[in-house]
């Protein structure tokens, strides 16, 4: 029978529509191909374009997170590499993994930064559980506080962990070429490939396209070459404000040295047909003081400017958009789990952000607690938004409303001693499983120590 125009227009949407439905279905069901984390070492989230820098210093990333899930209000495990980076591996606080954990130095031992707490062994890893279903499995690293020593090589099949010093450090671009060379290599099987850059980390040394991008014309006499760690902490009390700019302008360059290697590493994705049949996650461990508070650099204090990074994903299934519930880094390896229909082990601290990936639901409202210093005092911080606690050993407690107060200028803490009662409460149970964190302090090789030591971290 011979169905009239209009009727027959009809039944045509209606089975296109029935047909895209099943498509989409089909796409949020059968789990991706493989997963690419890429993680930006030292990346505060309101130098970028899409958090609304002014400086035009993420042109690449900015365009791409239209395409992607956009994650405004991303928290750090903790103020530095290892903790971080241990919370993203395994989806568990830093109280709980371990890694990067203060622990005394063994007895009649040399009590510098030689020794360190490694990620606990018997806790399931991302990479580890990818592996134990066939996954391919790679780490492009660079940093020296990823080392195969720390046990956040474990899981990695092949683990390509190139450290830096404050003089050279393998450049994004360099990684770039490391991470497609293994995926020209792994022909069709399930892939899991964790892609690190080290800028915009100091020492800074900008694309030459890039340098001076920012920075030229800033009356200074500092230059790149004279940015360190050690160097700024001598010479913080005599810094002018034109010294403070040309330091934020080359940091600016970096960032910008890292969104071009994002892009070559997007554009090659799509090129290898990788991008549509993977899960692709882009985040950073941590931010970077730049003056805000005085100081300068990290894992030294809990405010924004070292805990707020960026999180952006893509992928089949994701519903490109902007969600404004506070996540954590502790969510990246569960999300990936569920993603790809593997369970969540029962010590994640994480949550997954997969109903929030498909539009479906914002992340509910939750605690988030970052915790862990490398240098000073030990401190911890806890965030029910917008309300966020930072609790420094030895001194009282902090209080901040990020809502009004994003740069964390106006401590409440006086005016509300009910509420700092009661999130020191909270963050006190939930740092109560550090015990189960403790572990062997490991001591570095000697070529480790003097990467550090270059880098400042080291005395």
């Amino acid at each position: 029978m011979r169905l009239p125009r209009r009727a027959a227009c009809v039944v045509g949407a209606v089975a296109c529509a029935v047909l895209a439905l099943a498509a989409c279905g089909r796409d949020e069901a059968r789990p991706p191909r493989g997963v690419v984390l890429v993680v930006i070492d030292t990346l505060r989230a309101d130098h970028l374009g899409l958090h609304g820098y002014g400086r035009d210093t993420s042109p690449a990333l900015d365009r791409a997170a239209r395409e992607g899930r956009f994650y405004r209000r991303a928290l750090a495990s903790s103020s530095w590499t290892l903790p971080s980076f241990g919370s993203i591996l395994t989806g568990t606080r830093p109280s709980v993994h371990g890694a990067g954990g203060r622990i005394a130095p063994p007895p009649g031992s040399d009590p510098s930064l030689k020794w360190a707490q490694p990620l606990r062994e018997d806790l399931p890893s991302l990479p580890a559980l990818l592996a134990a279903r066939g996954w391919k499995t790679a780490a492009f690293l660079n940093n020296s506080w990823l080392l195969p020593h720390l046990g956040v090589a474990r899981g990695f099949e092949t683990f390509d962990a190139a450290p830096a010093t404050q003089l050279r450090n393998r450049s994004a671009q360099a990684t770039v070429d490391a991470a497609f060379g293994w995926l020209d290599s792994i022909g069709e099987q399930p892939f899991f490939a964790v892609v690190h850059f080290f800028e915009p980390h100091v020492g800074y040394r900008p694309d030459p396209g890039v340098r001076g991008r920012f920075a030229s014309g800033i009356p200074t006499r500092l230059r790149y070459e004279s940015i360190s760690l050690s160097a700024m902490r001598r010479r913080l009390p005599r810094l002018t404000d034109a010294d403070r700019s040309f330091v934020t302008a080359a940091y600016d360059e970096e960032v910008l040295t890292a969104d071009l290697a994002v892009e070559r590493l997007f554009a090659g994705l799509r090129e290898r047909g990788l991008w549509e049949e993977s899960l692709v996650v882009l985040t950073a461990d941590h931010g970077e003081e730049l003056f805000d508070h005085g100081g300068f650099e990290h894992g030294h204090t809990m405010y924004q400017e070292l805990l707020h990074v960026p999180l952006v994903v893509w992928g089949p299934g994701v519903e490109p958009g902007n969600d404004d519930a506070p996540v954590s880094l502790e969510d990246v390896a569960p999300t990936v789990l569920a993603r790809v229909g593997l369970d969540v082990p029962a010590q994640v601290t994480g949550r997954s952000l997969l109903r929030s990936l498909r539009g479906a639901e914002p992340p509910g409202r939750r605690t988030l607690v970052a915790q862990g210093a490398l240098h000073g005092p030990d401190r911890r911080a806890i965030l029910r938004w917008p309300m966020k606690l930072v609790e420094t050993a030895g001194a009282p407690p902090q209080l901040f409303d990020l809502r009004g107060d994003p740069g964390e200028r106006r401590d409440l803490a006086a005016g509300s001693p009910a509420l700092v009662a009661a999130l020191r409460a909270e963050l006190e149970r939930l740092s109560a499983s550090a015990a189960a964190g403790s572990g062997e302090a490991v001591e570095l090789p000697p070529e480790a120590v003097e990467e550090l030591r270059s880098l400042g971290y080291v005395q």
